[in-house]
């Protein structure tokens, strides 16, 4: 099966190797469930992190909402992005070739609100696992990473659930069994409310004005699983999410026109855009025997996203009244349809898994369609030799469109050898093949940007990447472990147009590049536990280089070339009831594409000249960030958690984005301005029942 799963006692079937704890995850210990989970391939894969959902949930949080990505953007190997957003570049990776499936079900919109926050309830989420290299054959589709979710199934006795309000949004979960033989439900629902907090600011400003704005944006996420377990050999899941942004604005004014007549006539501007993801899957495991499990998987999964603009205007002509309006849009959607089935066979020295996928994905967006066929065949064994453990896979991807068909095989293999608990040391090659490619010139995901399948003109993303490891235990508090890596990345897509909002998802217009790129760095990870603190410190130093001969002539550095990055993180349990969270990040600063020189041609405007693409460095960017949780219990015997948060506490001013403005006193004389965020609070409030 796809990556370690972490089962609890409420499920009936635990298989081996799992890791198994006696006390349902709501009821753990804060400071222990927030600690990384152990499960039995953390030795041999040094690019795999895996959290129980409770780690995803407590810490530092942005805004007061946790997220998923944001905490994995903290981790060694990965580059920060931009501040505040939910963008994950993974040893140098773009951010579109992440692999992001939830209970097995890949997802193609994975941000609301332009990335600030990640499509995921971090409330109904079980487990998660996160490779960065060394990905078993069971993974194929995206060239840099793996995010696998699990999310929360029912209790088969009980009813539990909780309920929280915080200053941007809230969330309600409940979970229990239902009427018949061991079935169970599990729902989780979130939602902002920004819109109702704009509705009093907006009727204020806009009492006794003739221009009226009005504006609201909200988002939702919401799971709901349904589990069935007839006997000891089977089980069947199926579940539902669905994840949404709405937002809207408009402008509209009273004016008066003076002509043959008068006329009072209203003007406005609209502007309405709708996004998200639908997915709907079915599951079915069964255990021929103990050591024998089938699973087979049933999916739709769709991105879609709905822009729609209207104006209206008037003005005279001599003394006639004419009326200007236009209208428009931009729908387009991608869906994907698969299934799949994988048999595994536990023996002895052995962990083989064998496996079969389709998928069909059609893309429809204005003035292009297209479909895929995909069609994935693999297989693991694991072998476990003493102190040697190996795990050779084969991957072998075969898709086609009415333009192309591509077939590529993809090996992986990883070794590693351990002298025992102290010290294990390993290595793995991987090569990985994405067969769609994201078609933006923005570095947010907005949900104008496209997916296109491979083509000709621009080919699959194929990446082979090397990783060399270790894990050390040299006290049992104190662990360290970390990577040296190289990657090589071809056929990477690049916008060769300039930015628009709009971009087209035909790759036939020569609005791409197809170029190259190769990253290399270390990865460092050292954790000091004791009974009541946890410290962890995340070090990263890396180089990330891009090569687009239809751009550039020569290799040049990503934007998203850091070359230190750092994260302090500290934990303090400072009596039952009371927990403080301390996080510092640093990094080096993003790259920005900036004139050098500019050319003054006499009856012509100026023109900038660049001598490379990212040829400037922003300011180091750093920042600290302080949570405290109170638990208490409520009259009712229930647990309430109130949540205090302070983004940003020394307020320093990392900037956002940075603008090139032309000097009006003295034309052709720029300056740079940037935008930062200040310091932020949060709280929020929880209750367990």
């Amino acid at each position: 099966m796809r990556g370690c799963r972490l089962l609890f006692l409420s499920l009936s079937i635990a298989g081996p190797g799992v890791l198994v704890y006696a006390q349902a995850p709501d009821q753990l210990d804060t400071l222990s469930a927030s600690m990384v989970v152990a499960d039995d391939d953390r030795a041999l894969l040094s690019g795999l992190t895996s959290y129980d959902g409770e780690a995803l949930r407590t810490g530092v949080t942005a805004l007061g909402v946790p997220d998923i990505v944001r905490t994995l953007k903290t981790l060694s190997g990965v580059a920060s992005g931009m501040e505040l957003t939910s963008g994950l570049y993974v040893h140098g990776g773009d951010g579109s070739d992440n692999l992001y499936l939830l209970d097995g079900v890949p997802l193609l919109q994975v941000a609301h609100l332009g990335g600030i926050f990640s499509s995921f309830n971090t409330e109904a989420i079980r487990s998660l696992d996160f490779y960065q290299s060394g990905f078993p054959a069971a993974y194929g589709g995206r060239a840099s990473s793996v995010v696998d979710i699990s999310t929360k199934e029912g209790d088969i006795r009980h009813h539990h659930g909780t309920a929280s309000m915080g200053l941007l949004d809230g969330h309600f979960t409940i979970g229990g069994p239902l009427p018949g033989h061991r079935l169970t439900y599990y729902a989780a629902l979130r939602r902002s409310w920004p819109d109702i907090l704009l509705l009093p600011a907006l009727s204020v400003y806009n009492s006794g004005k003739d221009q009226k704005t009005s504006g609201s944006y909200y988002l939702y996420d919401m799971n709901v699983n349904v589990a069935w377990t007839p006997g000891t050999e089977d089980k069947i899941s199926f579940r539902y999410y669905r994840g949404r942004d709405k937002f809207r604005y408009s402008y509209s004014s009273q004016d008066k026109y003076y002509g043959k007549e008068i006329y009072q006539e209203e003007s406005f501007r609209k502007i309405g855009m709708d996004w998200g993801n639908l997915a709907l899957s079915g599951e079915w495991i069964h255990h021929f025997t103990r050591n024998a499990p089938l699973r087979v998987l049933a999916y739709y999964s769709r991105g879609a996203s709905d822009i729609g603009y209207e104006t209206k205007e008037f003005g005279l002509q001599g003394d006639a009244l004419l009326e200007r309006s236009f209208s428009g849009g931009d729908r387009g959607h991608v869906s994907l349809l698969g299934v799949e089935g994988e048999q595994s066979l536990y023996l002895e020295h052995h962990r083989i898994a064998v496996g079969v996928d389709y998928q069909y994905a059609r893309y429809v967006h204005p003035g292009f369609q297209d479909a895929s066929h995909t069609v994935s065949l693999y297989a693991d064994d694991k072998i476990s030799l003493g102190a040697w453990t190996l795990l050779a896979g084969f991957r072998l991807d075969g898709s086609r469109t009415a333009q192309a068909s591509f077939v590529i095989p993809q090996p992986r293999l990883m070794a590693s050898y351990s002298w025992g608990a102290p010290l294990t040391v390993n290595a793995t090659y991987t090569r990985t093949v994405q067969f769609s490619h994201l078609l933006t010139s923005i570095y947010l995901d907005l949900p104008t940007n496209r997916w296109a399948p491979s083509s000709d003109l621009l080919p699959p993303t194929d990446v082979h990447q090397l990783t060399v490891g270790f894990r050390a235990f040299p006290h049992p508090s104190l662990s360290f472990k970390g990577e040296v890596y190289y990657k090589h990345m071809d056929n990477l897509v690049m916008s060769s147009n300039g930015v628009t909002l709009f971009p087209s998802a035909d790759d036939g217009n020569g609005d791409y590049a197809c170029g190259n790129g190769r990253a290399y760095g270390m990865a460092l990870e050292g954790r000091y536990r004791t009974a009541t603190t946890e410290t962890t410190l995340f070090y990263t130093l890396s180089w990330s280089w891009r090569n687009y001969p239809d751009i550039h002539p020569y290799w040049f550095l990503d934007r998203y070339d850091n070359r230190h990055k750092l994260t302090i993180r500290h934990a303090w349990q400072i009596s039952k009831a009371v927990g403080l969270d301390v996080q510092w990040d640093y990094h080096s600063g993003n790259r920005v594409t900036l004139p050098e020189h500019v050319l003054e041609r006499p009856g012509s405007p100026s023109k900038l000249l660049y001598s490379a693409p990212n040829n400037m460095q922003m300011p180091a960017w750093h920042r600290l960030d302080v949570g405290l949780r109170v638990q208490k219990m409520t009259k009712r015997g229930h647990e309430g958690v109130w949540t205090f948060g302070l983004y940003n506490v020394y307020c320093r001013k990392n900037p956002l984005v940075l603008l090139l403005e032309d000097s009006k006193q003295n034309p052709g004389h720029y300056s740079l301005k940037g935008y930062a965020l200040p310091a932020i609070p949060s709280v929020s409030y929880m209750i367990r029942f």
